[in-house]
């Protein structure tokens, strides 16, 4: 019988025992035994009497239309059955069209309390309890999931409905397994803190399900954990108290990895907590991808709140992370050009993703700055410029990819510093108009633009004209002359903005410094540490990088160059303030190799490198992980090589997904890209609050590729960072984006 029916049948049997309330019947049932009366003239004994007869007619119906459980059992044919008690576990549904009603009662004990089996469906099961053992040790490989869940929803089973359950004391609350249409309604699942997986709510290849009004309590790594899922909605649901104190596993509210088209809507998370090892982090929403599979795609979190995600130690906090992992062999899918000149020295990528800049050296008159479009796997010459007869030595996008600054050797008869707007809608003047070309009278080796793109720092070199120099910029235009200086008794080799803007790093061969540099004090650069690369290396510097992710005082810098020992890279911590120590240092390529640039990832979990190596292999891939022990904190993820010579300069796509290198090739293919890692893309949020994100490292309100995703509408405060620095309000990149912050509402910690 279907439920409808039996639901139909109760009303009829309860209407028929109030009707005859008044009869003689009832009268001479419930005999007048009290003499306290009520206004009516009914007495409370007569109310209790027919509470029973309530009861009893109940119960009888359901006996006759159903089926009674008092213990564990298999259902193996549809109908409709409730429990008539606590029952242990498992019950087990192995047929279609099953409708189980807990009656207010528990399934309870040591092992999965209710299973539905491989491709069974129209199941419903709602109005109770499943229980576990609270000094159960559960099995949590994949093969003994049997004894990790409350609920069990195996391959191939549909049209699922669970209403009105509580779950408590699994590692896993809910565990759906390849499933689809379900819908799940008012249940909530409560400290799945046992053993290996401590998730409330998994789903593993399950699609189109729905998930209303949950709650998961006191987890201990995901409130919901989403595996390759598809088009999933959660509406209004919770992840509250989610706490990890392990140094291998990090704290989720909402996690979801390889999914397409998966939506969270005015969903909660609360207080995501304490991890301590780096790269294990607290998250309010992660997506991410694997080392073998896509990143995350289309999926939504609109109108959602994240509060309080907090870590302590070497990890961070964010309130929405867009991660990217790296591929297991991040150079074996390559896009190469066979455009412009054979000698590349330096490259630079678009922060909307879709333009690589390149600069060469001069050859026969030929142009020397090389824009190209990445479409899909093809890299095509976009437009050209020659700004003098010179090579390039450096050129940089703002950040907003709307401008690009370029250097050149010393220019005795002109100029060696050039800024141009780039607009790829302009095909007049060939996306490119100069706006300023400045003699300065020594070689530009380095451009870098301040975070907000009021600021260009430049690096020179020529004789005794070696100088830091800081120009403004607005509204299309520099100043006439710098606005503070610094000079060196070396040459200056590059020059790097901190991402938060307040510190500029210069190197020449032999020396780091650090100045402090104050956006409202602007003619003032205040060094604030020196050290030297001889103590550092033992060698001779190139390039400098600081990493993404710097917070709370604490920095992490990058530096490469030529070891005269057996080290040609070296981390840095720095506490920003005076002291500068060296964190790790390590060999990349060989020992004898000279590292001619190094690069941090977006994310700053990974480090890229370029040199040339005699053993054939010029670029690597290093894994970085700040927990680690002194000497481990390094690890090779991959190398490649660009056939025919060194490689000058690298850089990483602003979503992660991509590395490029470029250098000296003979056959022509002097730039070359890489498909690396498995980012999410083309995902929403939108119109959501995050607040009071607070790491040990850095608390981020929300992080992620604004060139592949639309990060639009939200507010964050009361986060160490409330965007990164990659999140601006363009529509998943394209030409026609234009990056911007105007809809992302930040605002500053509250000050006492």
């Amino acid at each position: 019988m279907k439920p409808r029916s039996y639901a139909l049948k109760i009303i009829t049997v309860l209407s028929f025992i109030l009707i005859s309330f008044h009869s003689n019947n009832v009268k001479a049932t419930c005999s007048t035994t009290s003499t306290r009366k009520f206004v009516d003239g009914c007495n409370d004994t007569r109310i209790v009497c027919l509470i029973k007869k309530i009861g009893e007619s109940l119960n009888e119906t359901r006996q006759s239309i159903g089926e009674l459980i008092t213990s564990s059992t298999t259902i193996s044919n549809s109908g409709v059955y409730f429990l008539g008690q606590d029952v242990d576990c498992p019950i087990i549904i192995d047929s279609d069209d099953v409708y189980l009603d807990l009656n207010g009662y528990s399934v309870y004990g040591t092992c999965t309390a209710i299973i539905i089996n491989e491709n069974k469906k129209n199941i419903l099961i709602k109005n109770g309890s499943l229980n576990g053992a609270s000094d159960c040790v559960f099995e949590c490989a994949e093969e003994n999931l049997n004894n990790a869940s409350g609920l069990l929803v195996k391959e191939g089973a549909m049209l699922v409905q669970v209403e009105d359950i509580n779950i408590f004391g699994y590692s896993i609350g809910v565990y759906f397994n390849g499933t689809s249409s379900n819908k799940i309604r008012s249940c909530d699942v409560t400290d799945t803190t046992f053993s290996c997986n401590n998730k409330g709510v998994v789903m593993n290849y399950t699609q189109e399900s729905t998930f209303v009004n949950c709650e998961a309590l006191s987890s201990f790594e995901a409130g919901y954990e989403l595996i390759r899922c598809r088009r999933n909605i959660f509406y209004r649901c919770k992840s509250l108290e989610t706490e990890n104190d392990t140094d291998t596993k990090s704290a989720s509210g909402f996690i979801s990895t390889t999914g397409i088209g998966n939506l969270f809507i005015e969903c909660i998370v609360n207080a995501s907590t304490k991890n301590t090892k780096f790269g294990y982090n607290a998250n309010g929403f992660l997506f991410n991808g694997t080392a073998t599979e896509y990143g995350e795609y289309r999926s939504e979190i609109i109108g959602c709140i994240v509060n309080k995600s907090q870590t302590t130690g070497d990890s961070n906090a964010y309130g929405v992370h867009f991660d990217s992992i790296l591929k297991t062999a991040p150079f074996s899918s390559v896009v190469t050009t066979t455009y412009g000149p054979a000698d590349a020295n330096v490259v630079d990528w678009s922060p909307d993703c879709d333009f690589i800049a390149a600069g060469y050296n001069y050859v026969s008159d030929l142009d020397t700055i090389y824009i190209y479009a990445l479409d899909n796997s093809t890299l095509k010459g976009f437009t050209r410029k020659k700004p003098n007869s010179l090579n390039i030595n450096t050129l940089a996008w703002s950040p907003r990819g709307n401008y690009l600054a370029a250097g050149t050797a010393n220019n005795a008869s002109g100029s060696e510093f050039y800024l141009y707007k780039f607009d790829p809608n302009d095909v007049v003047s060939e996306f490119f108009t100069l706006l300023e070309d400045k003699g300065l009278g020594a070689s530009v080796n380095s451009v870098a633009w301040h975070p907000e793109g009021r600021y260009i720092a430049i690096g020179l070199s020529t004789g005794a004209t070696n100088e830091l120099q800081i120009w403004g910029f607005e509204n299309d235009l520099m100043g006439a002359s710098a606005i503070a200086t610094k000079t060196s008794s070396s040459n200056i080799l590059d020059v790097a903005f901190s991402p938060d803007g307040k510190l500029i790093a210069v190197i020449t061969a032999s020396a780091i410094k650090i100045y402090r540099f104050n956006s409202l004090k602007e003619t003032v650069l205040t060094l604030k540490v020196t050290d030297s690369g001889t103590e550092l290396y033992g060698g001779s510097l190139k390039s400098v990088d600081w990493s993404p992710i710097a917070c709370n005082g604490k920095y992490f810098l990058l530096v490469s160059g030529t070891a005269s020992g057996s080290k040609n890279i070296q981390v840095l911590s720095y506490d920003g303030a005076t002291t500068l120590t060296s964190f790790e240092t390590k060999a990349s390529l060989s020992a004898s190799s000279t590292i001619n640039e190094a690069k941090w990832s977006p994310n700053g979990k990974y480090v890229l490198t370029g040199g040339n190596s005699s053993g054939g292999n010029d670029t690597e891939i290093f894994n970085f992980d700040a927990s680690a022990a002194s000497d481990s904190r390094l690890t090779t993820a991959g190398t490649g090589n660009l056939p025919g010579g060194p490689v000058n300069s690298v850089a990483w796509s602003p979503s992660g997904r991509h590395t490029l290198i470029a250098g000296s090739d003979t056959s022509g293919d002097s730039v070359e890209i890489f498909k690396s890692s498995n980012v999410p893309s083309k995902c929403v949020v939108k119109m959501c609050e995050i607040m009071n994100c607070e790491g040990g490292l850095c608390g981020i309100g929300i992080e992620g590729a604004s060139c592949r995703n639309l990060i639009i509408r939200n507010i964050g405060y009361e986060n160490n960072v409330n965007f990164s620095y990659g999140v601006y309000n363009t529509f998943y990149g394209g030409l026609n984006g234009s990056p911007s912050n105007i809809d992302n509402v930040s605002f500053p910690p509250y000050q006492d």
